[in-house]
């Protein structure tokens, strides 16, 4: 993945992150939130590439069922946009402060995890609340 890519998917990740030490974010949040600031659901891979770099690099921690959440640094880049210029502007504001971020090719996102998700988000149940 070109690494200008890379850096703006995770800065694009990282602002889809609520901070919070009990705040964990579900696959199902994410596309929501990405799809709010980039108008478009990133692809598995995308997502997997994003995650895998910001946990090598530890602004993130995901967890075995996939729910990810901010580590100290993490939460500290993430609070760096101040004022509200609205959404959009938040990656690229993060993605000034992110360290050097090379994937890790063993993080991986399961493929049913994440279609589940992306159907959910893109055609949720009748009657269904959408919940994030």
């Amino acid at each position: 993945m070109d690494p200008a890519y890379l850096r703006s998917d995770a800065a694009t990740l990282l602002a889809s992150l609520t901070p919070g030490k009990k705040r964990r974010a579900t696959i199902r949040g994410i596309l929501s939130t990405w799809d709010m600031i980039q108008v478009g659901v990133p692809s598995r891979s995308t997502l997997e590439a994003a995650a895998g770099a910001l946990s090598a690099a530890r602004l993130i921690t995901i967890d075995d069922d996939w729910r990810l959440s901010l580590t100290a640094e993490g939460s500290r880049i993430r609070a760096i946009p101040s004022g509200w210029a609205g959404m959009r502007t938040v990656p690229s504001a993060i993605e000034k402060h992110l360290p050097p971020l090379v994937s890790d090719p063993e993080v991986t996102l399961p493929a049913e995890l994440y279609d589940r998700a992306r159907d959910d988000y893109l055609r949720p149940r009748r009657g269904a609340p959408r919940r994030l």
